[in-house]
């Protein structure tokens, strides 16, 4: 079950975005809704301070197998891609905006999320 605290940060960094971002397409809050879904899903019940810091698998693996639109193989890595770096943008809003704790939960700089070198979130 999606925390519902995760859910309203989720539709407020969205409006706030296309307030502050008039010429904004809806195809592209659209694109980010979508990708916030999937850390939603993810966190799950947890606040996103503690899915991040305690959560397995985490998110990287999580993204990296995320079935393709119909099911058929993976997520492309582009895709991929654009998932962690929506969910990294909402994350530090977020936090510039006290509206999660302050514990680290995006990884260090020199830290590797990636499970191997082989996984395509190593980019």
């Amino acid at each position: 079950m999606i925390r519902r605290e995760n859910y309203l940060l989720k539709e407020k960094y969205l409006r706030e975005l296309a307030e502050e971002n008039p010429y904004t397409a809806p195809a592209t809050i659209t694109r980010y809704d979508f990708a916030l879904n999937n850390v939603l899903k993810w966190a799950d019940d947890l606040s996103f301070e503690d899915a991040f810091n305690t959560k397995v698998p985490n998110f990287a693996t999580y993204v990296a197998n995320l079935p393709a639109r119909h099911g058929n193989g993976k997520l492309v890595p582009e895709s991929q891609k654009k998932i962690i770096l929506v969910t990294k943008a909402f994350l530090g809003w977020a936090k510039e905006n006290n509206e999660i704790g302050t514990r680290k939960i995006l990884p260090k700089k020199n830290q590797n999320p990636c499970a191997s070198q082989d996984s395509p979130n190593c980019f």
